[in-house]
Parts: C-alpha cells; sequence; structure tokens
C-alpha cells in the first residue's frame, strides 16, 4: 500500500509559525498527520487533527530531544503506514513526499563531526525512512542512551546511529534546503532558489518574512 505517516514536533512558543505553516504540511501528502505536542500543553493544533503529547517543553539538554524523536517513530509505528516521516515545525513542504523512495534513512546532509559530538556527521530533517529502518532506529537509539552516550541534538543523534548501524541514507532525493534559522539575504536567497529549483521542502523557516519570501 506504500502509505505515508507524518509527525509534526511542536511546541508553545511555535504556535504562530505552525498555523503558518499548516498548509504547506498539507502539501506532503501523507495519508496520516499526528501533531506531537509537548506534555505542558499550551500547543497549537489544527481542529480535528489528532495530536500526541511526546516530551516535555525542553530544547538541547541531555537526552531530552533525542528520546522524543524516538517516541515519535514508535507512535509512528502504531499506524498502519510503511514509511515515517518526522519533521520539525519549521518546516515548509511544497511537493508530496516521493513514494518511491530507497530503504534507509532519507534527510538532509547538514555537515561533518561537530566539535565535542560522538557522530561523525548530522542530518536535519525532515527525517523520513521505512519501517524496518525505523525499527532499528529505535532499538540502536535506546542503546545508545542506556549507554548514556547520547548527542543532545536529534541532528547528531541520528548522526550516531547511522554511524553505528550502517544505516544508508540518501541526501539528494528531496532537493532540500537546510538552516537552523533561514535569515537574512543570502541565505533566504538560496532557499527560495531551491524551492524554484524543485526542493520537496525546506527547513528553517521561522518568521513570516521568510514564510512570504518562499511561498509568493
Amino acid at each position: 500500500m506504500n502509505r505515508l505517516g507524518l509527525i509534526v514536533q511542536t511546541f508553545p512558543g511555535a504556535n504562530e509559525v505552525l498555523k503558518r505553516h499548516w498548509g504547506q504540511f498539507l502539501k506532503a501528502g501523507a495519508d496520516e498527520i499526528i501533531v506531537a505536542t509537548t506534555t505542558d500543553g499550551q500547543c497549537w493544533a489544527p481542529e480535528g487533527a489528532t495530536v500526541e503529547m511526546i516530551g516535555a517543553n525542553i530544547y538541547i539538554q541531555s537526552y531530552h530531544l533525542p528520546l522524543r524523536l524516538l517516541r515519535c517513530l514508535q507512535r509512528l509505528r502504531d499506524t498502519k503506514c510503511d514509511w515515517f516521516c518526522v519533521a520539525e515545525y519549521d518546516v515548509l513542504f511544497f511537493k508530496n513526499i516521493p513514494r518511491d523512495l530507497p530503504e534507509g534513512v532519507t534527510a538532509h546532509y547538514a555537515g561533518g563531526k561537530p566539535a565535542g559530538c560522538h557522530c561523525n556527521s548530522f542530518w536535519h530533517g525532515p527525517w523520513i525512512m521505512d519501517r524496518e529502518t525505523a525499527d532499528t532506529v529505535v532499538q540502536v537509539g535506546y542503546e545508545l542512551i542506556a549507554a548514556k552516550t547520547v548527542d543532545a541534538s536529534p541532528d547528531c543523534f541520528l548522526g550516531q546511529i547511522i554511524d553505528k548501524t550502517g544505516i544508508p541514507v540518501h541526501s539528494d532525493i528531496l532537493k532540500s534546503y537546510s538552516r537552523n534559522t533561514i535569515h537574512g539575504e543570502k541565505w533566504t536567497g538560496e532557499a527560495r532558489a531551491a524551492v524554484d529549483n524543485g526542493s520537496v521542502c525546506v527547513h528553517g523557516c521561522k518568521t513570516q518574512e521568510c514564510f512570504d519570501a518562499l511561498t509568493k
């Protein structure tokens, strides 16, 4: 059936951004969308949306965000979907996620080994994988947490898992563009060029100005 499940990670401070981006998330073409809110509440989600409270409203601290990534994948495993996508609130989709992706992880290569991290490379979302790969990511992810050798960033944590398992990772299929936060004329121009050249998604759009520049 090749069904796609999308889970969107948000938190109270992202409410206005998620409202603005919601129409773009629908363009991903997912068969099922879940909004992953935080356990302290106060998160916006569209009326009628499937909502799951996953993790507290905490940013880079210990293994909090890596654990949230694993729990999002576990929630997607409860669906009848074959492919899983975990996206943060600041992603914009411009096209449907392809349904003929190769097995493994599809993500945006963001760089090599950051100083002080365990991983040899790190990967920005959206993070897309088949069900079997997600099973491996969850299993090995919990092993790393148990061993207390965890990079606090989910980008780096996924890199650790890829290093340890040899899961194939594909970084050019979506033609994606990504920054932690897209700002300034240079980065905004690069993101717009990526969209014009057929990018499926852009990560790091947090302001109305950036949204307008990429969608109008």
